[in-house]
């Protein structure tokens, strides 16, 4: 089977993928091969590339929409269940689009598997910037996790703050409050924020020390697959009632 990607605006088949190469990132939803929230997510990967590396990036939303779309069943990507698609912008000022991930579930949904996490503590070279470096750090540590049986990461600073889980926003819910980490804007970050104040939950944004997992009541994230409430983290088990009320008002939007 052929592949298919989209570099610089152009669908183009059978291209080589940069290795050793940084990028700033972004993965996309894609539900029946339409990606949602495409707009918003090229606006943060823009940002992110003209902070680091200097790069001006403009994109009509329409026509990669429209592209992505093209890519997606090029690929033979199913339209029955959702899909995700990966965005790279890159020092040279390319940008690609790529096949990613092909999902069980139709559309954003409350995700039934609970993982068991480990809290690991590690600092990240350019911050909490959506790049290349992040993603091989996680990858690292979520490796080491699982020798030991752990299939998640929730990652604190060397300070010994909350800052994500699985490289997507964290969120730790005590007494019906959810509190999550001051971190820059993110699409997934924001939908959740909308979501809960849907749900008309209380949102606490605020530093969040670590040694707060063993009295929380909740832990939960959200990416390009939905909404993960975790089912413990070294040991100390969490439930999801506020995940699944802000779920079910969500992802059925």
């Amino acid at each position: 089977m052929s592949s298919y990607i989209i570099r610089n605006g152009e669908l183009c088949e059978g291209v080589a993928p940069l290795v050793g190469v940084a990028y700033v990132c972004q993965s996309i939803h894609a539900c029946r091969h339409k990606p949602q929230n495409l707009a918003a997510h090229i606006a943060v990967a823009a940002g992110a590339a003209r902070r680091l590396f200097g790069v001006e990036y403009k994109a009509d939303a329409v026509q990669i929409d429209a592209l992505c779309r093209r890519m997606l069943a090029a690929n033979h990507y199913p339209d029955e269940v959702s899909s995700e698609i990966i965005m790279k912008i890159y020092p040279s000022g390319e940008v690609r689009f790529e096949c990613g991930e092909i999902l069980v579930h139709n559309g954003l949904v409350v995700r039934a598997i609970r993982p068991e996490a480990t809290c690991m503590s590690y600092d990240l070279p350019f911050g909490d910037e959506p790049t290349s470096a992040r993603v091989a750090a996680h990858e690292l540590a979520l490796s080491m996790a699982r020798v030991q049986g752990f299939r998640s990461v929730v990652r604190a600073s060397s300070e010994g703050l909350l800052s994500d889980i699985d490289t997507s926003p964290l969120f730790l819910v005590k007494d019906d409050v959810i509190h999550t980490p001051l971190a820059r804007k993110s699409v997934e970050r924001e939908i959740v924020l909308h979501l809960a104040q849907s749900a008309g939950v209380e949102v606490v944004e605020r530093n969040i020390h670590f040694n707060e997992l063993a009295t929380a009541d909740e832990l939960f994230c959200f990416d390009y697959r939905g909404l993960t409430a975790l089912g413990s983290c070294d040991g100390k088990h969490y439930m999801d009632l506020v995940a699944r009320r802000i779920g079910r008002t969500s992802l059925k939007r």
